[in-house]
């Protein structure tokens, strides 16, 4: 398996194009967190009833609470239209205003709340994709954001193979484990390094503590140090938005 990016046509206009968006924070700013969760669970609740092209829509903090100035958003549209027409809605227009950014995530002119530039991730599933039945049901689940920075891109496509063997085993070994998709940058990086991202759902600490000791995915990060690259992590909490429109469509 390589991590040749799919064709841009119809037929993968389903639940291939994520948009993971991080909010990067200065430390001055954590007293301002809890004025702009609300503005983003508003998008959240807005997008679950009236956007049914918005697949999901989960808005996180770190889980050991190190991190209380970065929000991470992690977003999954149907396609680009459709997370084009997300970026016009008032709501997520409203929420922009508010650091005077434009739909890129770029600081455009004086913004009234303090904040760099968000570091923003538009991204297609590649074929490693598991999604189990009972996402919904999951109360307090446990999200990771994994990422894989590779020198050039030969070096990316030797690791690859060895993400998809994770999400495999998942699949079959970890019933802990309810969601677990690879995916990889819509456009290619300019300076040809190569990058690879997973997005993983857990039902607890213990289950993602399983995943962990898996010999696989000992195998995957010895492979990523092989190939001079670097493998990184946070846990998430979720605090508003949803994962699925498993129960709506049930």
């Amino acid at each position: 398996m390589n991590v040749k990016r799919p064709r841009l046509d119809r037929r993968l206009a389903v639940t291939l194009y994520s948009e993971v968006r991080r909010l990067r924070k200065s430390s001055t700013f954590v007293t301002d967190v809890a004025k702009v969760l609300p503005y983003i669970k508003a998008i959240a609740d807005y997008s679950r009833v009236n956007e049914p092209d918005v697949l999901r829509y989960a808005v996180c903090l770190q889980a050991d609470g190190k991190g209380m100035t970065n929000i991470y958003i992690i977003e999954e549209y149907t396609n680009e239209k459709a997370r084009q027409t997300h970026l016009k809605t008032e709501v997520a227009e409203t929420f922009l205003n508010l650091f005077n950014l434009d739909k890129e995530g770029q600081m455009n002119g004086r913004p009234s709340l303090v904040i760099p530039p968000a570091t923003v991730h538009v991204m297609h599933w590649t074929d490693s994709k598991i999604e189990k039945s009972g996402l919904a049901s999951v109360s307090k689940p446990l999200l990771i954001w994994a990422t894989v920075n590779a020198p050039h891109m030969e070096a990316l496509e030797n690791i690859t193979p060895h993400g998809a063997a994770v999400v495999e085993y998942a699949h079959h070994h970890e019933p802990g484990c309810h969601f677990h998709g690879n995916c990889v940058p819509i456009q290619e990086s300019k300076d040809g390094r190569g990058f690879i991202a997973a997005v993983e759902v857990y039902e607890n600490h213990e289950a993602f503590g399983a995943h962990a000791q898996a010999d696989v995915l000992k195998t995957l990060v010895e492979k990523v140090k092989v190939h001079d690259s670097k493998l990184d992590f946070v846990a998430l909490s979720m605090v508003g938005g949803f994962l699925t429109r498993e129960a709506e469509t049930a």
